[in-house]
């Protein structure tokens, strides 16, 4: 596997960068969007602060949905970060 970059705080640069490319990408269609993303990570390798960056800004970009999402349960989404969690561990 492919080693991970170093996990160390993400420079201002570094975030100036992910915030343009984001705002470029955003004006694409969703599935052309997520397509970028996924080669963006793939072939960059991110730190998890990095990607963590790219996350809340596309979360910031993203129109609230109406209705917004409710959890069945508790241990619902406990699962799913757990399971997320473990892939990106994996």
């Amino acid at each position: 596997g492919k080693e991970r970059k170093s996990d160390k705080e993400t420079t201002p640069k570094q975030k100036e960068i992910l915030t343009n490319q984001l705002h470029v990408w955003w004006a694409e269609q969703d599935k052309t969007f997520w397509d970028r993303v996924s080669r963006y990570c793939d072939a960059n390798n991110p730190s998890v602060q990095q990607m963590v960056l790219e996350m809340n800004m596309v979360s910031d970009m993203s129109q609230t949905v109406s209705p917004q999402w409710v959890w069945a349960r508790d241990t619902d989404k406990a699962g799913i970060a757990l399971g997320l969690a473990n892939q990106f561990l994996a």
